[in-house]
């Protein structure tokens, strides 16, 4: 596996400290993206964020947390919005509970915000889409962003889009100061 320098700090991706999100290109093709005007072939995040959902991670280190991202009109990140685990075994599956869903998405609305991603973490296991997760895509014009809670002491967070064969792709997700 190919190590890939954080811009940032200088370290290796595979052991960014908290905060800073691992920048890793699985060899996919990337699908644009538009922000600003632009088209860009991989996702942006301000370091503010990528730490909040880091941190939501860490929360509940036991479990799978999740939740949404939402974006402004200039289709930038800004907001995010956790949403409770109503599944039954919390540990290795996420399921939305509706209610705090549905909540999230009004809130979401009132901003003037839109769907960016759908996050959720992975207590024991890398930060890639399970069988399950494959499954239960639930929005697939979505990002999908999985963070790995599965070395201690090092946060490993990925970016996945749905492709159209029923898989997810790797893209690299880009964090700006």
């Amino acid at each position: 596996m190919p190590i890939h320098l954080n811009p940032w700090t200088g370290e290796p991706a595979w052991c960014c400290r908290l905060g800073d999100a691992i920048l890793r290109r699985g060899g996919y093709p990337v699908a644009p993206m538009h922000v600003g005007g632009y088209e860009l072939d991989e996702p942006l995040i301000p370091r503010p964020l990528a730490t909040k959902l880091l941190f939501e991670a860490q929360k509940c280190p036991d479990e799978e947390v999740c939740g949404l991202v939402g974006a402004g009109d200039d289709d930038l990140p800004r907001s995010l919005y956790p949403v409770a685990n109503a599944a039954a075994e919390r540990k290795h599956r996420f399921e939305m509970d509706p209610q705090d869903q549905i909540r999230a998405m009004k809130e979401m609305r009132e901003r003037g915000e839109t769907l960016w991603a759908v996050y959720h973490s992975h207590p024991d296991a890398p930060p890639e889409p399970s069988a399950r997760d494959l499954a239960e895509i639930g929005y697939p014009e979505a990002l999908y962003l999985i963070i790995s809670l599965n070395i201690k002491g090092v946060l490993e967070m990925r970016a996945w889009r749905p492709d159209d064969a029923g898989g997810m792709r790797e893209v690299t997700l880009r964090v700006m100061d």
